[in-house]
């Protein structure tokens, strides 16, 4: 009778064995898929990172951009005007520039193409 009892037992003790195995196993599963969660939860957020610096990059660059436009719109306005500058009181005049229409290079370009002759601009 005690060896049908140990029989009975050690039956017992292979299919609470076999249990933990099955749920240790489940364990380690569950481990590595939170650690694979984890692991792209992190490069998720270094990403998203990288991005609001990139973001933040690029806002200070259009800022820069936009006031140093908005500091040229007053030079614009006074081409060809005397411009008196600071405390100095020196004056200059701002130069014309090439005149309206005229690209450099093209239109010399293509006047040698037609077999005119061109006439350089004084510089």
């Amino acid at each position: 009778m005690a060896a049908k009892k140990m029989d009975a037992l050690e039956g017992e003790m292979e299919q609470i064995r076999v249990k933990m195995e099955e749920k240790n196993f489940g364990m380690e599963e569950n481990y590595s898929r939170m650690e694979r969660k984890f692991t792209t939860a992190e490069g998720m957020l270094s990403s998203m990172e990288n991005y609001f610096e990139n973001m933040e990059d690029m806002m200070k660059k259009l800022i820069e951009m936009q006031s140093k436009a908005s500091s040229a719109i007053p030079r614009a306005d006074m081409k060809g005007k005397k411009v008196q500058e600071d405390d100095d009181e020196v004056e200059s005049v701002l130069s014309q520039g090439p005149p309206r229409g005229f690209r450099w290079g093209i239109p010399k370009k293509r006047q040698q193409e037609k077999g005119k002759s061109v006439t350089t601009r004084p510089g």
